[in-house]
């Protein structure tokens, strides 16, 4: 990982049936999970998590939070990306990442035509071109992080970012 983030803070928990999980000592209520691993109600919390972050660049591209969120959730790609779940199975953190095969939120014209209609759409494909960002296959770039505001100063956007680290370490 790069200098700067300390591998001694976690503890690595390998689970067969659930890959790695990392947990930290400073608030041991929650485990770093890939979001595919977790169930649908999960994902929709993520959603939420990314939509809280990007509502500022994307609102006025998809709309209030009612007609957006089905939009957000119908883009993510749980593949592409991390989730921090407490034991109650609550999502407080979500990071995604780009790669190659994909991305964490994935606003294609199809899913805007769908979403949007013909017309609707039109200006938002124009739109999101603008906001499009290539991926660079020599890197491992991030596509969102967000923690809840509840669980900020927890240790979880350092465990997020130490584990997108180590995956990029293994090109993964």
């Amino acid at each position: 990982p790069p200098r700067g983030i300390c591998k001694s803070r976690l503890r690595l928990h390998p689970d067969e049936s659930n890959g790695p999980q990392r947990q930290s000592p400073l608030n041991q209520d929650f485990r770093i999970l890939p979001l595919h691993f977790l169930a649908e109600g999960a994902r929709d919390q993520a959603a939420g998590l990314y939509w809280q972050a990007f509502e500022g660049k994307l609102g006025r591209l998809l709309g209030p939070s009612p007609r957006a969120l089905p939009v957000i959730r119908a883009a993510l790609d749980p593949h592409h990306a991390l989730a921090a779940v407490t034991a109650a199975g609550e999502v407080v953190g979500v990071a995604g990442f780009r790669s190659h095969g994909g991305s964490f939120v994935s606003l294609t014209p199809g899913l805007l035509r769908r979403f949007y209609g013909p017309a609707g759409s039109l200006w938002r494909i124009g739109a999101m071109r603008l906001l499009g960002v290539d991926t660079d296959n020599e890197r491992f770039p991030i596509d969102g992080i967000r923690v809840a505001p509840a669980r900020r100063s927890q240790g979880i956007g350092p465990a997020l970012l130490e584990e997108l680290a180590t995956r990029a370490g293994r090109g993964t």
